[in-house]
């Protein structure tokens, strides 16, 4: 069989499909009175599903690790301690010291120690010297001639007691006692005191200006 036989013969067989399909649908077609019969058929709706066409990405389900560690929230301890208040401390208010109204009458008698000692009260004058300022000083004797270091002289200054740490005046090691004052003063021989016991003097109450460049020169000596 050729080529063009065969082409031939599935043409015609074609041909013949063609026409007994034909043939089939006025057969199995409906009459007119069939279809106004028939209700029609209501068309359900199909529900359209969306699909997507693009490719699903893979979720990425490693670990990931943290960049930072974190840092503990500190829990606040309260650091004030309550501060004790002390009671306040009273302020002393020192006393006012009223100084002792002065005695205008001096003891006219020297009082005796027990050792019963007794030094005249010799006054050899006023001595020239450099300061300006009014001095009495003298020395202390006992009946050989020397002198007695540690004994005290104590002053009156114009008829009232002189309370300072200067009177009374004591001895140097060469018997020497020494009051520097202020001019035109009237200073009073009150006392001695020999080993710390008051001795008699005579006279007693010997009084001697404070005199300018000159030093009212007195001294004692034991009897």
């Amino acid at each position: 069989m050729t080529q063009t036989q065969k082409i031939i013969i599935a043409v015609l067989a074609a041909t013949a499909l063609c026409v007994c399909g034909a043939l089939a649908v006025v057969v199995l077609a409906p009459g007119p009175a069939s279809r106004q019969a028939a209700p029609q058929a209501t068309a359900t709706p199909v529900a359209t599903v969306a699909v997507s066409t693009a490719t699903p990405v893979p979720t990425d389900t490693s670990t990931v690790a943290p960049t930072a560690t974190p840092t503990p929230t500190p829990t606040h301890t309260p650091t004030h301690t309550p501060t004790t208040v002390a009671p306040p401390t009273p302020t002393h208010t020192p006393a006012t010291v009223v100084p002792p109204a002065p005695t205008d009458t001096p003891s006219a008698t020297a009082t005796a120690a027990p050792s019963e000692l007794s030094f005249s009260v010799e006054y050899l004058g006023c001595k020239s010297h450099a300061i300006t300022h009014g001095s009495v000083k003298g020395q202390v004797f006992d009946r050989q001639g020397n002198v007695i270091p540690g004994a005290q002289v104590e002053i009156w200054i114009d008829g009232h007691r002189w309370d300072n740490p200067a009177n009374p005046a004591t001895t140097n090691q060469d018997g020497w006692y020494e009051w520097i004052l202020a001019l035109d003063q009237v200073v009073r021989i009150v006392a001695l005191y020999i080993d710390g016991q008051e001795v008699a003097i005579y006279p007693d109450n010997l009084e001697v200006p404070s005199v300018s460049r000159c030093f009212q020169h007195v001294n004692f000596r034991q009897q």
